[in-house]
């Protein structure tokens, strides 16, 4: 979002998450928000996650690595789990076409 003041043009920044609420789920305060340095998608869970099980790095039979990817973007693991077997079907399909 651009907030307009007078002669410059400041963009707010993006929500980032807060894991020190955890395990309930909340962005940081937009005072405390950070402003640079970041990647555009770098809190969107499914470019996230679709880049993590490209990697390797989580995989649906490993259950630690759901979970730590659910607690670093504040992901319920149901949700992570769902996706994963999103990703595999289209990943099967893909394949069998």
């Amino acid at each position: 979002m651009i907030e307009w003041t007078g002669s410059q043009i400041e963009r707010f920044p993006k929500p980032f998450l807060d894991h020190a609420c955890l395990p309930k789920y909340h962005y940081l305060p937009y005072q405390q928000t950070p402003n640079g340095g970041r990647d555009p998608d770098d809190c969107q869970p499914r470019v996230q996650l679709k880049k993590t099980h490209a990697s390797g790095r989580i995989v649906l039979s490993d259950s630690e690595s759901v979970a730590r990817f659910g607690d670093k973007l504040i992901v319920k693991p149901k949700f992570v789990v769902d996706y994963i077997q999103h990703l595999e079907v289209m990943e099967f399909k893909k394949r069998n076409d």
